[in-house]
Formats: C-alpha cells, structure tokens, sequence
C-alpha cells in the first residue's frame, strides 16, 4: 500500500469523512509514487474513489508538468497541478494558468555565473520545457526517472533571464553547498530552495546533491 492509500483510507478518523472535505492536494514523490516512480493499480482506485465523492483532486509536486501528465492520464481526475514547488499553479486540461512566479533575473544571473566557475549540471524549467546547459549522463538520468524529454536547443539569455519559473542544480554535495551559500550571500531572502539526495539517482547518497532554485513565495 502506497503512503496515499494509507493516509485516504484512514479519513474516517476523528469522525471525519471525505464528504466533510473539497479538495485533497497529494504529494507525488515519496507518497503517490512508488519506489519506481510509479503509480500502482490501488493508489490509483483510491484516488479515483475519492474523486468520484465529489472531492477535488490536485497533484503537488516538485517535478515541472512534463513529468505529472503520464500520472495525470493514468489517474482521469482532475487537471490541476502546484508544480516547481508551488511556483506554477495550472489547471492541465483546460489549460488555465492561476500563478506563475518566476525566480528573480539576479539570481539566475548569479547562477549562471556560478556555473561558468564550478560547472555543475545546470537545467532551466521554463514553464513545462527543461533546458539543459549542457549534456550529462546525470542530466540523461535524471530524464529517464521522470520520463521528461530534455531540451537542448539554448533559449535566448533574455529568455533564461526573464523566464525561468525554476533552475536546478545537480552536483556532488560539498559543491553545491558552496554554491548555494554563495547565492545566499549575494540575495538574501530572495529566493527558496529545495535540498534533494537521491541514492537511485547517484548511487552514493552522500555524493551527489540536486537544489531547485525558485522565487520566494512568503
């Protein structure tokens, strides 16, 4: 049983039913996903019957939509997505964007100073497209996982500048923790960031770091 299934099935609890809610936002990594990023069979019945209660669905994630529309399809509920970690807010299906923050011009252009110094594994996510500075079989990893296409076509530095709605980096530990406190430093309070290890992903869990950059919400 996935961590989504426990925690919809135990909804009764403390006299409350789902008819009591309107809406349940749901976690992808590490909750509705299994170990293999997967949706499985009873996680998806569950979510299903919970929509048909007359509930709201919402998918609340880290990933850019490119990687939640397979689970989005499989599931047939609703279309809205808290993607970037809350920097994008889209309905999918009807195509309806109610919020768009942007990390902040001066912070990409720190980052991409950065990287011209310490090189590591740099994507902007423009909305729902991933532009990669360069190729990296941690790059090409990383796709596979998420089953995103990577895009390697350079947008316009402009484009990079003014519209990047968040910036990841990937790289051994000690460097990004250099660098995140070098980005700290120079723009303080911001911008927010999310730590992630993943031992799948790099094989030693203590080598490899991935930081999202996006713009600070409070």
């Amino acid at each position: 049983m996935s961590a989504t299934s426990s925690i919809l099935n135990k909804t009764t609890l403390h006299n409350k039913k789902l008819t009591d809610y309107k809406l349940v936002a749901i976690d992808m990594d590490g909750t509705a996903l299994n170990e293999k990023y997967q949706l499985n069979r009873r996680t998806i019945e569950t979510i299903q019957k919970v929509e048909d209660n007359g509930l709201v669905i919402l998918l609340a994630t880290g990933r850019m939509l490119s990687a939640v529309t397979e689970h989005l399809n499989l599931l047939g509920t609703s279309g809205l997505v808290v993607s970037h970690n809350g920097a994008l807010v889209k309905d999918v299906h009807k195509n309806q964007t109610y919020l768009h923050n942007k990390v902040l011009p001066e912070v990409v252009k720190t980052t991409l100073l950065l990287y011209e110094q310490f090189k590591f594994v740099l994507h902007f996510n423009i909305q729902d497209e991933v532009f990669v500075k360069h190729p990296s079989t941690v790059s090409k990893r990383y796709a596979e996982e998420l089953g995103i296409t990577l895009n390697y076509s350079s947008p316009s530095y402009l484009d990079i500048i003014e519209n990047s709605t968040s910036i990841l980096l990937m790289e051994r530990k000690k460097v990004l923790e250099h660098v995140l406190m070098q980005v700290q430093a120079t723009h303080p309070n911001e911008f927010d960031h999310v730590l992630i290890q993943d031992r799948k992903m790099f094989g030693c869990y203590n080598s490899y770091l991935i930081i999202l950059l996006k713009e600070k919400l409070f």
